[in-house]
């Protein structure tokens, strides 16, 4: 159909224009329309799980036990075998409570101690003194003759003990069973000065670790709460620990304060020196809704998450409780059940298209 606008009234085409306008408006509404792409998400339905909360520290591990073997006198050197392999000796060895590492040769002075002199007097004062307790039960000697026999006896007594623990230190032993870590060498038969360090023994069974903490853990690490420890290189490997001791004092410098770690090292997983991280329980829940870390995002100074109602996300605040390092408590905001977006919320906004992967 041709329309001749020279024979149409200006009304009419005022008419034609304005639906023209309207036919036009709505194409532009269907487009934007089309525009409403929904954005593709991942859910997961909140739920019910423990969760704890740790506090992370660091710091060096050492032996609960550790002991420098020093000789006491001069004597020749003389480096024990060790009693399950028949060899010297060595770096990284066992030594049992009680066991000698090093003897000592010095005739000089034994023979200065005059044990086996001592013995015999020890044993001829013992002697007298039981004759004289036998004759005074008799009336036979007076208290006085049975008070000097057993002031003899004693001093000899205490003699032969004297002479014993200087004998001893001619002998160099473990003061407990521990591990051999520093052993110097010294040519067998070559004479050692007093005080000289012949070895080093720790036992690393358990370990003993010094942290610094924040001022603002303060009231929340108590003696005894558990610890979980690791080396850096050795991250499957998780140690059982306590807190043993806490400082009071805050450090006005540096806002820290001091507290003590025991580690239990059965298999010697730990060396002492080692640096490895500690996490302090603080606290634990056995059965709240727990969400991802992430999904949470901090938005003028509220915390949200994005949940999915039919087609749309729906932005919600929420109140957060106990954090791990890889979930969140949410005490308020998000309910059981309920399908929270866990991936794709980076571009959402409140009542946002989505469409959910499966």
């Amino acid at each position: 159909m041709h329309i001749h606008f020279s024979t149409i009234p200006l009304r009419s085409l005022a008419v034609v224009a304005l639906i023209a306008f309207v036919a036009g408006g709505c194409d532009q509404g269907e487009t934007r329309g089309d525009r409403d792409v929904a954005v593709p998400v991942s859910v997961s339905e909140a739920g019910y799980q423990a969760i704890s909360e740790f506090i992370q520290t660091t710091g060096t591990v050492k032996a609960v036990r550790s002991a420098d073997l020093t000789t006491e006198v001069r004597g020749n050197y003389y480096l024990q075998n060790h009693p399950a392999t028949g060899q010297a000796y060595a770096l990284g060895d066992q030594i049992r409570k009680g066991h000698p590492l090093v003897k000592l040769e010095n005739r000089e002075y034994e023979l200065n101690i005059q044990l086996e002199s001592v013995k015999l007097e020890q044993k001829l004062s013992k002697q007298e003194y039981d004759k004289q307790k036998a004759l005074y039960e008799k009336g036979g000697v007076t208290l006085r003759e049975l008070t000097n026999a057993e002031k003899a006896y004693i001093n000899a007594q205490a003699a032969l003990e004297e002479a014993r623990l200087n004998m001893d230190k001619l002998s160099i032993g473990a003061p407990f069973t521990g591990v051999i870590t520093q052993l110097p060498h010294h040519t067998r038969g070559t004479q050692v000065a007093a005080n000289t360090t012949v070895a080093k023994i720790m036992d690393y069974q358990e370990l003993i670790m010094e942290v610094s903490l924040p001022e603002k853990t303060l009231t929340r690490i108590k003696a005894g709460q558990p610890v979980k420890v690791n080396h850096y290189s050795l991250e499957s490997e998780t140690l059982e620990g306590k807190v043993t001791e806490i400082s009071p004092a805050v450090d006005p410098t540096t806002r820290m304060f001091d507290a003590k770690l025991r580690v239990q090292n059965p298999n010697k997983t730990l060396r002492p020196g080692m640096f490895v991280k500690a996490n302090v329980l603080v606290e634990h829940k056995d059965s709240v809704i727990t969400l991802p870390r992430e999904v949470v995002l901090d938005k003028d100074d509220r915390k949200v998450v994005y949940v999915v109602e039919k087609d749309r996300a729906r932005e919600r605040t929420v109140v957060t409780g106990l954090e791990s390092d890889q979930r969140i408590e949410i005490i308020d905001g998000v309910e059981e059940d309920e399908r929270v977006v866990t991936d794709g919320y980076e571009t959402l906004r409140d009542r946002s298209k989505v469409r959910i992967l499966r």
